[in-house]
């Protein structure tokens, strides 16, 4: 039994080697397998050269077309500077709470569900959100809006938390 397998082995490692040692076969052109030879355009010096007057913007300019339609739409700006907010804006929010303070938004979670323009003209945005409790005197847990303003270009915040009662 271990003689046959063995000796079936040694056939296809034969085979394989052969198969390596003689590599692929390539059609021979004109013939009915070979890919159809493409035309080749030749080389001729006494053509005139055309210069090439297409608008081709560099890459500044584009960037800075880009950053300009960004700025006037809302989700592009407020998605943009989302992650700055959030930086900016949740330690001024826990620093509000007079006792403690505990985020709902889970590991994945968002702090802020909604932006909104505050100054259009100068860029700056109003992120908004309901994912935080805090505690007052006696232990209970209350859950608070809150409201962001940030300034991108200075990259300032200011914060206000409102009661969710009122």
């Amino acid at each position: 039994m271990w003689t046959i397998l063995k000796v079936i082995l040694s056939i296809i490692g034969l085979l394989f080697i052969i198969g390596l040692c003689v590599g692929p076969q390539q059609p021979q052109p004109g013939s009915a397998t070979a890919p159809a030879e493409s035309p080749r355009v030749k080389y001729d010096p006494d053509k005139p050269k055309i210069p090439d007057h297409s608008y081709r913007p560099t890459k500044a300019k584009q960037q800075t077309a880009e950053k300009a339609a960004c700025r006037e739409n809302l989700k592009c700006w407020g998605m943009k500077h989302n992650a700055d907010a959030i930086l900016n804006c949740i330690p001024l929010i826990e620093r509000l709470a007079k006792y403690d303070y505990e985020w709902t938004d889970g590991l994945l979670g968002t702090k802020f569900d909604a932006y909104q323009w505050k100054n259009r003209h100068a860029g700056t945005l109003i992120y908004s959100g309901d994912k935080v409790k805090f505690q007052n005197g006696f232990g209970a847990w209350q859950r608070m809006n809150y409201g962001c303003s940030y300034d991108p270009a200075a990259k300032t915040a200011s914060v206000e938390v409102f009661d969710t009662m009122r």
